[in-house]
C-alpha cells in the first residue's frame, strides 16, 4: 500500500496500491449505496446493471497468488487454466464482495 487518503469534505476514501509495475487506485465515495441496500425491497435474484467483475493481467502470477494467500484474501474458487489461451487465472473478492480476476500474462 502506497498511501491512504480520507477526505470527509470531498466525500471519498482512496487507497493506492503498488506491486512491481502495477499501480491500482481504489476510490470509495461516501455517497455510494451498497448493493444490499439497493436490493432490500426487490425480488430475490434481482441484479443491478453494471460491472460483473474486472481483471488485471499480471507478470509473476505465482507470486501474486502467494501474496494474496498470505494476506488472507478470499478466493472465489481455485486457480484455473483457460482452455483457449493456456493461461492461468483466478477470482478473488474485494472487501465489499466484488469479484476481481487476476490473469497470467
Amino acid at each position: 500500500m502506497l498511501n491512504k487518503v480520507e477526505s470527509e469534505e470531498r466525500g471519498f476514501k482512496q487507497a493506492n496500491l503498488n506491486r512491481g509495475d502495477v499501480l491500482i487506485e481504489l476510490i470509495e465515495l461516501n455517497s455510494s449505496l451498497t448493493p444490499k441496500k439497493l436490493l432490500e425491497n426487490q425480488p430475490k435474484k434481482t441484479k443491478i446493471d453494471g460491472f460483473f467483475k474486472f481483471g488485471f493481467r499480471v507478470t509473476e502470477f505465482d507470486k501474486w497468488v502467494d501474496a494474496l494467500k498470505k494476506l488472507k484474501v478470499e478466493f472465489y474458487g481455485d486457480v484455473v487454466t483457460d482452455g483457449l489461451s493456456g493461461k492461468r487465472m483466478l477470482l478473488i473478492y474485494d472487501p465489499d464482495g466484488n469479484r476481481i480476476q487476476i490473469f497470467e500474462k
